[in-house]
């Protein structure tokens, strides 16, 4: 008989977490308050150089993180969409859990393949550790459809009801 499996993460259902990106944004206001502010205070130029290295810092960083983040989630929803993964079936080996404080990435293994993630790693595909309410556990039977390290479907296996 196969197995029943129950659909735990589907990548098609997550939204691009666009708030990590836009936090640099925050910081580049306070920076242009600061200038504004300081031009119609008179303060001297060299008081002035703080909020634009505020400005250009946070604005570059808020520029990177979203080119690198969501061109991250756009190439792992394409692969999804186009089905261009790999899938991978079996039962959850040398599982390390991440501590609830984080600090380390939580692991483990189908059939020699590794998989780790973080609640604290921005990454486009399944990263909700057992720490923090997760399904993963050792000796639980999963399917799961991946690229790399990244999961992009995650099953676990249900019993039928009789």
């Amino acid at each position: 008989m196969q197995p029943h499996y129950q659909l735990v993460f589907d990548l098609s259902q997550k939204s691009f977490r666009w708030w990590f990106p836009s936090i640099g944004i925050l910081f580049v206001l306070l920076g242009v308050i600061l200038i504004w502010y300081g031009k119609h205070a008179r303060w001297r130029r060299i008081y002035l150089v703080f909020p634009w290295v505020i400005v250009v810092f946070s604005a570059t960083w808020s520029t990177i993180a979203y080119v690198a983040l969501h061109g991250s989630y756009v190439r792992a929803q394409y692969a999804y969409r186009s089905g261009r993964y790999s899938i991978i079936e079996g039962q959850v080996e040398n599982f390390r859990a991440m501590p609830y404080e984080g600090h380390s990435e939580e692991c483990f293994t189908i059939r020699s393949h590794s998989f780790c993630y973080s609640d604290y790693v921005m990454m486009p595909g399944f990263n909700q550790t057992s720490s923090h309410g997760g399904p993963i556990k050792q000796n639980l039977k999963v399917r799961l459809a991946y690229i790399g390290n990244t999961i992009l479907r995650l099953e676990i296996e249900r019993p039928l009801p009789n």
